[in-house]
């Protein structure tokens, strides 16, 4: 919903609130944001087109993987997010999986 109504304060929340998740100590809170969070954002397209804006290199290196299984088989998808990031960034991400 804070997507549809551009509501960046709702946006930035929700992405710190994930990234605080995934950095927890507790196996399961961290496991939950990875699976709950990273591996789904990617099936939005609202969401998809923004993810190299919010997420920062050191965390995309982190959940990329994520991101992959969350593409499914929809290799090119996740090879355009790559592409994407990179041209913004000015990083080197690659796939890594062999899948």
């Amino acid at each position: 919903d804070a997507y549809k109504i551009n509501n960046i304060k709702e946006i930035k929340k929700i992405y710190n609130f994930a990234e605080w998740c995934l950095d927890n100590k507790l196996g399961h809170v961290s496991n939950a944001a990875g699976v709950s969070f990273y591996e789904d954002i990617v099936k939005y397209k609202i969401i998809l087109k923004t993810i190299p804006y919010w997420i920062k290199p050191k965390l995309f290196k982190k959940v990329k993987g994520l991101f992959e299984i969350g593409f499914g088989k929809n290799v090119n998808g996740y090879l355009e997010l790559l592409r994407v990031y990179n041209q913004i960034h000015k990083t080197n991400f690659r796939k890594e999986r062999f899948y």
